[in-house]
């Protein structure tokens, strides 16, 4: 989904799991260090990141069989560039989540 080498510098963290009722919600973090890996996640509303998030929920499915909701959240830090990130909301600690 992302280009070149920018998924290997990637260091996703399992903040929390939960199993309701047969759901599995998995809760993940990735830390953007980089205006450009801020960019490839977040612009055009997530799509890059809702991509990764819903096939990772088509992997776990098939491999734990059960229903799978993935959120990830993106902690920035860096200085966001306003106009990439217009759209985006951003609260007080530079984070922003998507499912």
């Amino acid at each position: 989904m992302l280009p070149n080498d920018v998924p290997y510098k990637m260091n996703p963290v399992l903040e929390t799991w939960q199993n309701e009722n047969g759901i599995l919600k998995i809760l993940a973090s990735i830390d953007s260090k980089k205006p450009r890996t801020t960019n490839l996640l977040l612009d055009e509303s997530a799509k890059n990141l809702r991509a990764i998030a819903k096939l990772t929920e088509i992997d776990l499915q098939s491999l734990f069989q059960c229903e799978v909701f993935v959120m990830i959240t993106v902690n920035v830090q860096h200085k966001p560039k306003l106009e990439k990130l217009s759209s985006q909301k951003l609260n007080s600690k530079g984070l922003t989540q998507y499912a």
